[in-house]
């Protein structure tokens, strides 16, 4: 019998870097005894102290928006369902342009990882998500 390997991949949904590490690991996974976790890292917060042109200020609010949605995931389904919508918001924001904070993209990824696409307003009114993302990124 072999060991896993546990990895914990820490992601913001708008960075491109973690999106193509993700994918990778995605791959190893199949073929070596390896179990990915996947974490929140937040952008925002480590560029907070720098001067942000609109792009940037954009870039970051866009990825708050999925990174609630992909909190709410794991409170509906766990990690695997945060790993899930990380990947179906990948794929729309990377692979086919999709913007991180458009309801219609948000929703089709909770409902093609098998949640409640409701889950989108949920989580921009629970203001306990954004402590808990805070929380995971500080850990």
């Amino acid at each position: 019998m072999t060991n896993l390997t546990d990895l914990t991949l820490h992601v913001d949904p708008a960075c491109p870097w973690a999106w193509l590490t993700s994918r990778w690991l995605s791959e190893v996974e199949k073929v070596r005894p390896v179990r990915v976790t996947t974490r929140l890292f937040i952008l925002a917060e480590i560029n907070r102290d720098q001067e942000q042109d609109e792009r940037h200020v954009r870039f970051h609010q866009a990825s708050e928006t999925a990174m609630r949605v992909m909190v709410a995931a794991r409170r509906a389904g766990g990690d695997i369902a945060l790993a899930s919508v990380y990947t179906e918001l990948g794929e729309a924001h990377f692979e086919r342009g999709g913007t991180l904070d458009d309801p219609a993209v948000l929703r089709r990824a909770l409902g093609a990882a098998g949640l409640d696409p409701a889950l989108v307003e949920a989580a921009a009114a629970d203001p306990s998500i954004k402590e808990e993302m805070l929380a995971e990124h500080r850990a």
